[in-house]
């Protein structure tokens, strides 16, 4: 069994779960027809749900294959709680995890049959969007969020917009122990997939393989938690130039040069500084629409840029 289905361990970061949605799951990865499995489960050092609830779900739910259950002392975050995760699988691939998601039954099993058909060491699909009542309310990402595309895998590509999303990752645990320590203020799945893309052929599976559930505890979307001016600039501005910084340490892409000359220019140019916006121009095709959104509500009205902002984090424009 161990050569013709090579063990895949289920990485599941959970904090405080909501216990019927966190059932689901469990019962969802119980029921994966992939025939080698296994799961660590790590709590993020939850403080409303007691660990002992967390620990009798698993035991109750997942009966078909081995399982641990290991807890932080302190709540890391979601990047750091998977770098453990990552830290601690000994099996040749990994498959990441969220605590709210609905897994079909084939969805370990799809992945790894497309990891060894492309000969790729990475893998993410397509989900199909669910509330917090299990109805389907997308039958893709991009139907929630049209700027979302899975057309460009390149390392480069990446450098500037992310296409995985994290809970339909799988891919070999060597190469994603080789990313560790990930960068900080960069969401786990997309230094993972940039990582991945600068070392071997990653891809994509147009499948549906989960039921992703959106509500409103989600960490991440278009704009999320962005209300303001201020907001944008420390929470997109900011860390893209400090992540830039960081992937010119660990990696060696000839796109990273411009890459930060745009990640200053777009710093200066919110500032009001002299220069700026010829530098912001120059490189504006890197990342095009994020380069127009910035130097077109540059001057605008603040009422103004809040109304747009909501319409985009609404999905109307």
């Amino acid at each position: 069994m161990s050569k013709e289905y090579p063990e895949v361990s289920i990485l599941m970061a959970v904090y405080e779960p909501r216990m019927d949605w966190f059932e689901k799951q469990l019962k969802s990865l119980n029921s994966q027809d992939y025939p080698n499995l296994s799961l660590i489960v790590l709590d993020d050092c939850s403080q409303k749900t007691p660990f002992k609830e967390i620990e009798g779900m698993v035991k109750k739910h997942i009966l078909n294959f081995p399982f641990k259950i290991l807890r932080n002392e302190h709540n890391t975050g979601s990047t750091k709680a998977f770098e453990r995760l990552v830290a601690e699988a000994d099996t040749p691939f990994v498959a990441f995890c969220d605590q709210d998601d609905i897994w079909e039954s084939f969805k370990i099993s799809v992945c790894m049959e497309t990891l060894l058909k492309e000969r790729a060491i990475f893998v993410c699909s397509d989900v199909r969007v669910i509330d917090g009542d299990d109805k389907i309310i997308a039958e893709s990402i991009t139907d929630v969020n049209r700027r979302h595309s899975f057309e460009n895998l390149s390392a480069d590509g990446l450098v500037f917009k992310n296409f995985a999303i994290g809970c339909t990752v799988v891919m070999e645990t060597k190469v994603a122990k080789e990313a560790m320590p990930f960068i900080d203020g960069m969401v786990h799945d997309h230094w993972l997939a940039l990582f991945a893309a600068s070392t071997g052929k990653i891809c994509v599976c147009p499948q549906k393989l989960i039921r992703y559930r959106i509500h409103g505890g989600n960490q991440t979307g278009v704009l999320s938690k962005i209300k303001s001016r201020d907001d944008y600039f420390k929470m997109r501005i900011l860390p893209f130039k400090n992540q830039i910084l960081q992937i010119e340490k660990r990696l060696d892409l000839k796109i990273l040069p411009n890459a930060k000359e745009w990640a200053f220019a777009r710093e200066d140019f919110s500032l009001k500084r002299t220069g700026a916006f010829k530098k912001l121009w120059k490189h504006r095709k890197l990342n095009l629409p994020v380069s127009l959104f910035e130097m077109a509500t540059r001057f605008m009205p603040d009422f103004l840029y809040k109304i747009l902002l909501k319409a985009l984090q609404k999905g109307i424009i």
